[in-house]
């Protein structure tokens, strides 16, 4: 899947690339669930993220943030434009990742909802994230999916209307 960036002229630019690791080749390596370019002078992982449907976010969608591009593209498919999947290509948003969500996300009124996997990592996820995005004044929410579930299980499982229930159900994380 491409990892794309905005040019100044507003078109849209691949820079670099991330795949999910197939889990039934061999079962008994150990490594990272997602693939992703190495670094380069075009693209830092912890700098990039991954937007399911970048028109969608600029036209209005509230953006939520997961781990992975799979449950990106689950929640953007899900919602049909009221929500768009934002992966941080990694258990954790780092700081660069936050900014540029930030401001991104400037003067829209719209809150990010973090919906990071349901497991411990994607709890710390969870709680590092509303840190480094309120402090760009941003107010995240936050939704309680089933546990060691994550928006494309979901999916995949329950079908759209309960992946588009839970993320309807969000709450300001501050009240966590």
């Amino acid at each position: 899947l491409p990892i794309t960036r905005a040019r100044h002229d507003g078109a849209i630019e691949p820079i670099g690339f991330v795949a999910r690791a197939n889990p039934h080749i061999d079962a008994t390596q150990a490594g990272p669930k997602y693939l992703n370019t190495p670094d380069n002078p075009l693209f830092h992982k912890g700098a990039q993220l991954y937007i399911a449907d970048h028109d969608r976010l600029v036209a209005g969608a509230t953006p939520v943030l997961v781990e992975g591009p799979m449950d990106a593209i689950a929640v953007t498919i899900a919602t049909r434009s009221e929500y768009v999947g934002v992966a941080s290509l990694g258990t954790a948003l780092t700081e660069e990742q936050a900014r540029s969500l930030a401001q991104a996300l400037h003067g829209s009124g719209r809150e990010p909802v973090l919906a990071f996997d349901a497991d411990d990592a994607g709890r710390r996820a969870t709680h590092r994230g509303y840190w480094l995005l309120a402090q760009h004044g941003l107010n995240p929410n936050t939704v309680h999916l089933r546990p060691g579930s994550d928006p494309a299980d979901i999916l995949a499982l329950h079908g759209p209307e309960a992946l588009h229930n839970a993320l309807a159900d969000h709450t300001p994380l501050a009240t966590e």
